[in-house]
C-alpha cells in the first residue's frame, strides 16, 4: 500500500470515567507492504482509561512499518499491547513514540517464526511532570538466522518516572541468531527516576547477541561549546535533548509524522528547569 493506515481513538471525550477498549488485528499476506500508524489522543483532561490491544501477523516475506503515538492527557491512563507473529523472511519494523502526559504501560511481545524473520522494536518515551511510562518487551528468536534489533530512548524531567524491562530469548534451535537490545536515557532532573533491566537469554550457542544500558545526563562539554557559539543555555539544552530522540523519531514515516513528533518533544522540554543536581 502507497498511503499509510492511521487509526485514531480519542480518550476523554464522554466526561469523567471514560474507559476505551480498542482491539486492533492487522494481517498481511505473504509479500504484501504497509505502513500503520496508531494514535491515541485525549480530548479532554477528564479522567480516563483506555486498554488497547493490537495483533499483527506477518505471512512469509511481508513487511509492515507499524507506529503507535500516545499523546494523551495527564489524568488518562493507558495500557497498551503489541503481539506479533512473523514469518519466514518478513519484516516488522514497531515504534511506539509515547509524547504525552498520561500514566502508561506498553507491553510489547514479538516472536521470530522461522528463518530470516527481522524485527525491529524501537521506542521513545518522556516523562515530566509526575508521568510514570513502563516499557516491557519480548523478543522471541523461535528458528534460526533471525534478526532482532531494539532501540529504546527516554528524556526525563521534574518528577517523571520510567521503567525499561526488555527480555530477548534465543531458543536452542534458533542458530544463526542476530539480535542487539539498547535502552538510553536521558535524565535533566535530580528527581526524575529511571528502573532498566535489559536482558538476554541465549539457549544457543552459534549466536551474535548484544545488550546495554545507560543512563546520564546532559554533555556539559556540548552545552557550553553551544552556548560559546551565542546560543542560549536552555535553547541549548533543548537542541542536544531532541538531538538524542532523533535516533528513534527519525526512523518513522512519513516526514509529518515526525515533525509532529519533534514538535511534541519540543514542547515537553519548554518548561523544564533543571536543578543543580542535575547541571
Amino acid at each position: 500500500m502507497d498511503k499509510p493506515i492511521e487509526l485514531v481513538f480519542l480518550s476523554g471525550c464522554s466526561g469523567e470515567g471514560f474507559l476505551s477498549l480498542p482491539r486492533n488485528l492487522v494481517t498481511l499476506g505473504a509479500g504484501s507492504r504497509a505502513n500503520v500508524i496508531e494514535r491515541h489522543l485525549s480530548c479532554a483532561e477528564d479522567r480516563s482509561l483506555s486498554n488497547a490491544l493490537t495483533e499483527i501477523i506477518l505471512e512469509e516475506d511481508a513487511s509492515l512499518d507499524y507506529c503507535c503515538v500516545q499523546d494523551q492527557a495527564e489524568r488518562t491512563f493507558h495500557v497498551g499491547g503489541l503481539f506479533a507473529r512473523v514469518a519466514g523472511s518478513a519484516r516488522l519494523k514497531a515504534t511506539t513514540a509515547t509524547v504525552g502526559r498520561a500514566w502508561v504501560r506498553n507491553d510489547a511481545r514479538v516472536n521470530l517464526d522461522a528463518k530470516g524473520a527481522t524485527a525491529s522494536l524501537d521506542g521513545a518515551y518522556l516523562a515530566f511532570g509526575r508521568c510514570h511510562v513502563d516499557n516491557h518487551t519480548h523478543i522471541s528468536h523461535n528458528a534460526p538466522e533471525c534478526t532482532s534489533r531494539e532501540c529504546y530512548k527516554g528524556v526525563l524531567g521534574d518528577r517523571g518516572h520510567a521503567v525499561f524491562h526488555g527480555r530477548i530469548v534465543v531458543q536452542p534451535d534458533a542458530q544463526k541468531t542476530d539480535s542487539e537490545q539498547s535502552n538510553q536515557n536521558l535524565l535533566l532532573s535530580a528527581d526524575a527516576e529511571i528502573d532498566t533491566k535489559p536482558q538476554l537469554e541465549i539457549y544457543a550457542d552459534d549466536v551474535k547477541c548484544a545488550h546495554g544500558a545507560t543512563v546520564g545526563q546532559l554533555d556539559e562539554a556540548a552545552l557550553f561549546y553551544l552556548v560559546s557559539r551565542g546560543i542560549e543555555r536552555e535553547a541549548a539544552r533543548r537542541m542536544l535533548t531532541q538531538a538524542f530522540a532523533a535516533e528513534v523519531l527519525e526512523t518513522i514515516e512519513p516526514a509529518a509524522l515526525q515533525d509532529y513528533l519533534s514538535a511534541r518533544v519540543s514542547g515537553q522540554l519548554s518548561p523544564v528547569a533543571p536543578t543543580e543536581a542535575a547541571r
